[in-house]
């Protein structure tokens, strides 16, 4: 994983209750739009989870960084055995960043 992937994985990862794309590029200082792209990217190589949720009046994705035991559970039917995932974000190594 990138610097940068590694940042928005420990953002996501301190806040258990997910967060927006708002939010996190808040943390990380940059623009909403500039990050959209990146997390619908780590959404795809499982690196992150996202999920529908209602703000207040608005429904939005929320971002979480998955646990190790929620990405062995999502890899049955292919090599779930910890040694096959990096440990970081859960990630299967055999999976592009």
């Amino acid at each position: 994983m990138t610097e940068y992937t590694d940042r928005i994985v420990t953002i996501l990862a301190e806040c258990p209750q997910g967060l927006t794309a708002k939010q996190v590029a808040k943390r990380l200082g940059v623009s909403s739009r500039n990050l959209g792209s990146r997390l619908s990217k780590l959404v795809a190589y499982g690196i992150i989870r996202k999920t529908r949720a209602r703000v207040g009046v608005v429904v939005t994705g929320l971002y979480f960084a998955p646990t190790l035991k929620s990405s062995l559970a999502d890899q049955r039917g292919r090599d779930a055995s910890p040694s096959a995932f990096d440990g970081v974000a859960g990630r299967h190594l055999s999976q592009p960043v």
